[in-house]
């Protein structure tokens, strides 16, 4: 598995991975993680103050602030980005979403919003907004 980012507390930089060893229903040690390659070609020590594979979690602090890696033992890990949609991607969608295919081959919006006061069903959620104001002057909501 591959390391994941651990992002500082207080800066919310990653300078760490995860390692091997990294279990997240254990208390962290300097075990689990270890400096990015860059940082470590720049000769920054794995943690302030010094620190190595042996370090508590209390102890584990960013090199670049010193603010703490864990919370009650817990690390940040920085979550993954969603892959970004190309807009051919997203047009599809959007098609997928909003039209479907009946039985003689007709489209129609699959979406219908339905009235809570009267129970009609309205196509377009500007025209179901419009709908609900006229409803609920007409039953006093």
């Amino acid at each position: 598995m591959e390391g994941l980012d651990v992002q500082c507390r207080q800066c919310s930089r990653v300078l760490h991975k995860t390692t091997e060893k990294y279990n997240p229903n254990k208390t962290a040690n300097g075990s689990m993680v270890e400096l990015l390659p860059k940082w470590k070609a720049w000769g920054w020590p794995l943690f302030y103050g010094g620190g190595n594979s042996t370090t508590e979690a209390a102890r584990m602090m960013c090199p670049h602030c010193s603010g703490r890696l864990t919370e009650n033992g817990k690390l940040k890990i920085k979550p993954k980005p969603k892959p970004v949609k190309t807009q051919a991607e997203k047009n599809q969608d959007y098609i997928n979403l909003t039209m479907q295919v009946n039985e003689e081959g007709k489209s129609q919006n699959t979406e219908m919003h339905e009235c809570e006061f009267c129970g009609r069903k309205i196509k377009s959620l500007v025209g179901y907004r419009a709908h609900i104001k006229a409803c609920k002057r007409k039953y006093n909501a």
